[in-house]
């Protein structure tokens, strides 16, 4: 039995891992570009979905056969699909959503620069 489960994985791997992978890889990636571009949570939805779209398909069709061939119906297959893939986008959005509030609050309560203060002089430095 071991040995099967052995030569399954060496044989190469599941396609719906690799789908799978190529998602979570893409949010990874929107989340970097999010936050180098200081982009606003409320279009975090709007720019992962267009960034992971072509990605998101082969993903969210993988996850309606894996449901279908488990007996699901066709219908239901579909909107679990769909519930899989909105869940890792609002998991996304709250964690990106979070990272903007954390910046966005430690800006506000950092001064911009410190007061430049000139050391009073010493008595060394003091001429006598």
């Amino acid at each position: 039995m071991i040995t099967i489960l052995i030569a399954g994985m060496v044989a190469g791997a599941d396609p719906s891992a690799t789908y799978i992978r190529n998602f979570m890889q893409c949010l990874h990636d929107v989340d970097s570009d999010a936050r180098s571009q200081k982009l606003a949570p409320e279009a975090f939805d709007a720019f992962a979905r267009q960034h992971c779209a072509s990605v998101e398909a082969p993903y969210k069709a993988s996850v309606l056969t894996e449901d279908v061939s488990h007996g699901m119906s066709h219908k239901a297959a579909v909107s679990d699909a769909a519930s899989v893939i909105d869940s890792y986008y609002s998991e996304r959005r709250d964690g990106y959503q979070a990272f903007y509030k954390r910046n966005q609050t430690a800006s506000e309560d950092t001064p911009a620069s410190p007061p430049k203060v000139t050391p009073p002089p010493t008595p060394a430095a003091a001429p006598k």
